[in-house]
């Protein structure tokens, strides 16, 4: 018993040591990479961000504001006086590796190994667009916070999943299913307060979907005028 526990500990330090490092070295070539494609608009061109402005970065009206947020603070941390791609892209690979042990810990609460279900998602290819691109930040931050929210239903705490699944939502918009699946996923380990996730998914159905698509229109707008095409289409076209 006691013996099971410690060896429960060792295996959970190991894991809590060894995930994250896999993740930080599979992704270690990128750390000098360059600013590039959407970097441009979403970094260099930003105010807030190359002044370090959080004021402005809190004014601005756009619906991934906790990824923006990320930047801005990320430049803080950056001291030269210009920006550096380096410190977004380590920013980038940490997150990552937050959202492996995340994922472990989720695996863990299925019954599966938490090693296995960690290594799997800290080197599977298909988390290369979202970690090696500086802009893509915003799925790796909803990433982290919809495996959190799906963690702490299968754990049977449905209210404290509500907020990383809002962060996610707030993150990257296109994260809205995930309330379905762990409305399925309550009521798939019987969990009594299932009905909490109900409410979630009809919020989202009568009050949130139009907001969303109107914002995506309006971003489509906005990008298409910074690349300097001046005929972007209505908003009912990108709906």
């Amino acid at each position: 018993t006691s013996r099971h526990i410690c060896l429960g500990s060792i295996a959970m330090a190991l894991d809590l040591i060894l995930i994250p490092l896999m993740a930080v070295l599979a992704y270690w070539p990128i750390r000098n990479g360059q600013f590039v494609f959407d970097d441009v608009h979403a970094i260099l061109k930003q105010d807030a961000v190359r002044y370090r402005d959080w004021r402005l970065a809190l004014r601005l009206a756009t619906w991934r504001k906790p990824a923006f947020l990320s930047y801005v603070l990320t430049a803080v941390l950056c001291r030269s006086p210009k920006l550096s791609p380096t410190p977004f892209h380590w920013t980038n690979i940490i997150l990552h590796a937050l959202a492996a042990i995340a994922a472990a810990w989720t695996g863990a609460q299925l019954g599966l190994s938490a090693w296995w279900v960690g290594m799997v998602f800290a080197l599977h290819p298909l988390g290369v667009n979202a970690v090696a691109n500086i802009a893509n930040r915003s799925s790796v931050i909803a990433g982290l916070f919809s495996i959190l929210s799906l963690g702490l239903v299968l754990a049977h705490h449905p209210l404290l999943a509500v907020l990383p699944f809002l962060a996610a939502l707030a993150t990257k918009e296109d994260h809205m299913p995930v309330a379905g699946a762990l409305t399925g996923t309550a009521l798939i380990i019987h969990d009594p307060m299932w009905w909490i996730w109900s409410l979630v998914v009809l919020w989202i159905t009568l009050f949130n979907y139009k907001a969303v698509t109107i914002l995506l229109a309006d971003n489509g707008h906005r990008n298409a005028v910074m690349s300097g095409y001046r005929g972007a289409l209505p908003i009912h076209q990108h709906i």
